[in-house]
């Protein structure tokens, strides 16, 4: 069991994640009768969008990186143990959750409380891994080992000193049994390649999941009200922690909406009424 510390750590890696990475919902119609109701009816659509580098393309190495998709074959050849890493991902889930109102003040702003969620309840969730993608520095930008970053100054890299990883990409099925939630989604998991421990320090031992599903995709009886007049966007966040025992994990709603201020400029909201946690 890891200390509190790292689940901290991998707590705040989840949410920069999910504000620099966020999905939104999509509106929706009005709810049969005996059908589960949608999470955000009121959410404008959004193009969506997907990582790219796990959270590197603030780094040069990071800049230089790309995925090569890969066999898990090929993957065992490059030091991955995929069979084990699948294992971990793919064993259900089925844990007590417990749900936390406000989780983050700071960064939440404005908005009605959560209702329509019991506390504590069960969370259920399966994890099928469906491909693999190897990243390195991109061979376009690299000769003899030296890479150049793209629309950079010429500053030469050394291609060793960039960590590489194995991200594998799954789709995921979650519901909790107070029926606040049901969702299913994309998400991606990544095992960091040995010998970089320096550079992505604790990281590199441990697997981690993000997946960020439009909240109009989402159904349950979870209300949430952001109590404003602009439009607005929604994503559901589902953080995995795949340990070696058992999978950890963080289940939070965000709405997004920007705002004119008194001198005319727009200012972005982000309303997170609840989180769950297991």
């Amino acid at each position: 069991m890891r200390n509190e510390t790292q689940r901290s750590r991998a707590r705040a890696l989840g949410m920069v994640l999910a504000s620099v990475l966020a999905l939104a919902c999509e509106g929706g119609g009005p709810t049969a009768p005996g059908e589960i109701p949608l999470l955000c009816p009121g959410c404008d659509p959004n193009a969506g969008g997907e990582t790219t580098d796990f959270g590197m393309s603030f780094t040069e190495c990071g800049a230089l990186s790309a995925p090569v998709a890969v066999s898990e074959a090929e993957a065992v050849e490059l030091g991955f143990d995929v069979a084990s890493l699948q294992a971990r991902m793919e064993r259900p889930i089925d844990a007590e959750l417990s749900w936390e109102a406000d989780p983050y003040p700071s960064l939440s702003t404005g908005g009605k409380p959560a209702s329509g969620y019991e506390d504590p309840t069960q969370v259920q969730a399966q994890v099928q891994v469906t491909r693999l993608a190897y990243h390195r520095p991109d061979p376009a930008h690299c000769v003899d080992g030296q890479c150049t970053l793209p629309d950079g100054d010429g500053t030469l890299i050394e291609q060793a000193s960039c960590a590489t990883f194995l991200m594998l990409h799954y789709d995921m099925q979650l519901s909790t049994l107070d029926g606040a939630v049901e969702a299913s989604g994309e998400g991606e998991a990544a095992q960091w390649s040995e010998g970089f421990e320096d550079m992505v320090g604790n990281a590199a031992g441990e697997l981690h999941g993000h997946a960020y599903i439009d909240l109009s995709d989402a159904r349950g009886t979870l209300e949430l009200d952001p109590d404003t007049d602009a439009t607005y966007t929604g994503t559901l966040t589902v953080q995995l922690d795949f340990e070696d025992d058992m999978t950890h994990g963080y289940v939070t709603p965000t709405i997004r909406y920007t705002v004119i201020d008194e001198n005319g400029d727009e200012e972005g909201k982000s309303y997170m009424p609840v989180q769950g946690t297991f």
